[in-house]
């Protein structure tokens, strides 16, 4: 093993569903990007493959929409 961590598919059990016009952060997901799925926990890391997951997006035009409504 190379020190890469892999998504073990331990996630399903995390997976959840969002509106299609609401953003996922609003609604409290984090995005793995290893498991590429929207996870509904409050940890800082995937359970599954432990990679660091990201609650704010990644475009800057939606951070200043997250920033205003805030």
């Amino acid at each position: 093993m190379n020190g890469k961590r892999h998504c073990i598919g331990s996630c399903a059990n995390y997976k959840t569903s969002r509106k299609a016009n609401e953003s996922p952060y609003d609604s409290g997901l984090g995005w793995c990007k290893q498991c590429k799925v929207y996870l509904k926990i409050a940890f800082l890391l995937c359970p599954c493959c432990t990679n660091k997951m990201r609650f704010n997006p990644k475009n800057k035009n939606r951070r200043k929409e997250i920033v205003e409504v805030a």
